[in-house]
């Protein structure tokens, strides 16, 4: 009988898993550091505009 010895027996490889996706990774802070601006007042005024969250 010609049978391979298991410590050669190849086993199937597993797929690689991608890492999991971290949502936080889609945030981008807006910042503005030139007061007056339109930009400016977008950013900082949650009540006139409301992208503002905090």
């Amino acid at each position: 009988m010609n049978a391979t010895p298991a410590s050669t027996t190849a086993l199937p490889q597993a797929a690689a898993v991608p890492p999991a996706h971290d949502p936080a990774d889609d945030v981008e802070i807006l910042e503005s550091c030139v007061e007056g601006s339109r930009l400016h007042w977008i950013i900082n005024n949650p009540h006139d505009e409301g992208i503002d969250e905090g």
